[in-house]
């Protein structure tokens, strides 16, 4: 009850501020000024340059498909929230900037300021919370590089733009933002303290919201409330960045972030199979390596792989080159449970390089395919009569919990025993698996 009552409220509030936000005269009070710009944080990853190039040539590569840039192209994938948000969050700057030279950079211009001139005024979907941080962060990320050789009314219109959407971020968080997004929205906004003049408060006010949601979001095994792999490297990224924007622009870096981190990395690693891929669990891809490998890199290589996330409610067993990585978690509270798959007791086994039997994973952008791979029977575990262990609200939230997974785990020197059982089928089928 607790959970559905929240979700209304949040309704509520989202309605409240659709209606306020897109008059003219909220429009007008974002204000028309650009800020000098102080310190831009820095870049800290790796772009695709092949990307780059076809962006050039007039198409975004996104999860394996070409987008053209035709007609009102902003609205391509206005039905799929992963294709529009990546669209419109500016991600792909580091693709341009990865390939290089002076024609990318008029790229990223001419894209920009077409941006601006399309969406001056706020509206529910390209002023997201969770898109305008990602937007503003990697605007100013590479603000040397597309920028700084810009013209006078470029830079200004630009500057304008981002002062604009720090202002509705400032105004609205944290009460329009949960999850992710909101931590995405305190990223961005606190990028937005650092490189313009005047602009302190939002530093506080996005450090005030990272230092709330950052313990409410990671466990105390350092892996994400959501039970993602894939969460946790995207929070692990923001930390990294904050972490090295915080101390370029010479303000204290909160320990808070830094104990973050050192609790994430393990976790990051633990999901690892030999390949250096992921663990598909909850909403995962496989395909990250070369991001892993750049995240890992600025950590310290030392630190020891955990046996157990017990927070997470994973377990990690190993012998020689054999790995198994078992799922032994309970459902995640709201809203965090909108994306976790329905499959207790799931694991994956690899033998060195090779992954054996692994889950079916997620889908980047297609809604019907990401909510079939939830389903139980995509995933290494037991299915009873064709159901779902859990059933899926039309909300993506679940809504019959079966709970009450169990795990022991029992160490020996010739071996390891781990016992397990769950109750998902129990309420329909009246067994315990």
């Amino acid at each position: 009850m607790k959970g559905g009552k929240e979700t209304l409220l949040y309704s509520l509030k989202r309605q409240v501020t659709k209606l306020a936000c897109s008059t003219r005269l909220y429009s007008w009070s974002l204000g028309n000024v650009a800020p000098d710009v102080v310190c831009c944080p820095d870049d800290l990853w790796p772009g695709n340059a092949e990307h780059g190039r076809w962006i050039c040539q007039g198409a975004f590569l996104f999860d394996g498909q070409s987008i053209p840039m035709d007609g009102n192209f902003w609205e391509h994938g206005a039905q799929n929230d992963a294709t529009y948000g990546f669209i419109h969050n500016f991600q792909w700057l580091r693709d341009l900037r990865a390939n290089g030279g002076s024609q990318n950079r008029q790229k990223a211009r001419e894209l920009i300021e077409d941006w601006i001139d399309k969406h001056a005024m706020w509206d529910e979907r390209s002023w997201h919370i969770g898109i305008i941080g990602r937007r503003i962060a990697n605007w100013l990320i590479h603000y040397s590089y597309y920028a700084e050789s810009a013209d006078d009314a470029f830079q200004a219109k630009l500057i304008n733009s981002i002062n604009r959407q720090g202002r509705h971020l400032s105004r609205i968080m944290p009460t329009n933002g949960k999850g992710f997004d909101l931590l995405s929205a305190a990223h961005g906004l606190t990028y937005a303290g650092i490189a313009l003049s005047g602009r302190e408060s939002w530093l506080d006010q996005g450090l005030q919201i990272l230092k709330k949601e950052l313990p409410e979001q990671i466990l105390s095994d350092g892996g994400h409330v959501s039970r993602s792999p894939h969460q946790t490297l995207r929070i692990l990224r923001i930390c990294f960045e904050l972490n090295a924007a915080l101390a370029k622009a010479g303000y204290p870096v909160p320990p808070l972030i830094q104990h973050t981190i050192d609790r994430m990395i393990p976790a990051l690693r633990f999901f690892r199979h030999a390949d250096k891929k992921l663990a598909i669990f909850n909403g995962t891809l496989e395909n990250t390596e070369s991001m892993i490998e750049s995240v890992l890199a600025k950590a310290d290589a030392r630190i020891r792989i955990p046996k157990s996330l017990y927070a997470s409610g994973f377990e990690r067993v190993t012998h020689g080159r054999a790995l198994m990585i078992l799922d032994t978690g309970n459902v995640p509270p709201r809203p965090f449970d909108q994306s976790v798959h329905v499959a207790p007791l799931s694991f994956e086994f690899s033998y060195g390089r090779e992954r054996i039997f692994v889950n079916c994973g997620a889908h980047a952008s297609d809604p019907e395919w990401q909510s079939m791979l939830r389903a139980t029977a995509a995933h290494n575990c037991l299915v009873m009569d064709d159901r779902n262990a859990f059933d899926i609200a039309e909300d993506g939230h679940l809504g019959r919990r079966g709970g009450n997974v169990k795990a022991r785990r029992i160490n020996h020197e010739d071996g390891t025993l781990i016992e397990t059982e769950h109750h998902g089928y129990e309420p329909l089928n009246g067994l315990v698996h």
